[in-house]
């Protein structure tokens, strides 16, 4: 059906317009990624936050470190210009430098301790063994 509105001379805003309703509706109700438009209005590329917020749902990214690391992919997909691109990369780093650390990481260190702990316990018990 496109097709045909494009040979009728539908104006090409229409047809972009319908193709962005299209994949906003194949995201399906996937949560916009945290941050990620306001990191795009940042990068002052506010033209394509809402396409690279409808293409990460789609591409079932969750988070700006998972974005970032498909950031080539998306720079592509939305046809950015070089410089477009090198701003979008820039602040991405910006905010990866600004990120807290992962709350996940301090509550390993305790865990890897007590596993050392414990292997110790077994090389004492393997080296009174072998006495």
């Amino acid at each position: 059906a496109m097709d045909e509105a494009a040979s009728l001379g539908a104006p090409d805003e229409l047809t972009a317009q319908a193709a962005a309703l299209l994949a906003e509706l194949e995201a399906g109700d996937a949560p916009e990624v945290e941050g990620l438009r306001q990191l795009f209005e940042d990068a002052r590329l506010q033209p394509a936050a809402e396409r690279a917020c409808i293409w990460s749902r789609q591409e079932g990214l969750a988070d700006l470190p998972s974005v970032f690391a498909e950031v080539t992919r998306l720079a592509e997909h939305l046809g950015l210009k070089p410089l477009e691109r090198k701003r979008l990369l820039k602040r991405f780093e910006e905010v990866a430098a600004l990120a807290p650390t992962p709350a996940a990481a301090p509550v390993a260190a305790p865990a890897r301790r007590e596993n050392s702990a414990s292997k110790a316990k077994q090389d004492a018990g393997a080296a009174a063994e072998a006495e």
